[in-house]
C-alpha cells in the first residue's frame, strides 16, 4: 500500500516558484509552446494537466514523460529504506 505523509509545512517551494517562472518567460518570448505537468499540493493531492500547440511534435512530448516516469522510479527505489537500488547506494 502506498505511503501518504502528512505534511505539515506549508510554506512555498522556492526551487519550484524558480522553475515555473522560468519557464513562464520561456512561454512568453516563444521559447516554449507546450507543456505538460504534473502536480501535488500541500493536502498531498496529486494532478497533472497539458497545454498542447498544434505546432509540437507529441511524440517526443511523450517520450520526454517517460524519461521523467523511469527518472521518478529510479529515485524512489534509491531513497526508500525498501527499494531495489539502496543496496548499491549504502
Amino acid at each position: 500500500m502506498a505511503d501518504f505523509r502528512d505534511v505539515k509545512d506549508r510554506a512555498p517551494n522556492p526551487t519550484l516558484i524558480a522553475m515555473l517562472e522560468n519557464r513562464l518567460e520561456q512561454a512568453k518570448a516563444g521559447e516554449i509552446r507546450s507543456a505538460v505537468i504534473v502536480t501535488s499540493a500541500a493536502d498531498n493531492a496529486t494532478g497533472h494537466g497539458w497545454a498542447l500547440d498544434g505546432r509540437t511534435w507529441q511524440q517526443p512530448v511523450l517520450a520526454q514523460m517517460m524519461i521523467a516516469q523511469n527518472e521518478m522510479m529510479l529515485r524512489i527505489s534509491a531513497t526508500e529504506t525498501s527499494g531495489i537500488l539502496r543496496q548499491f547506494i549504502e
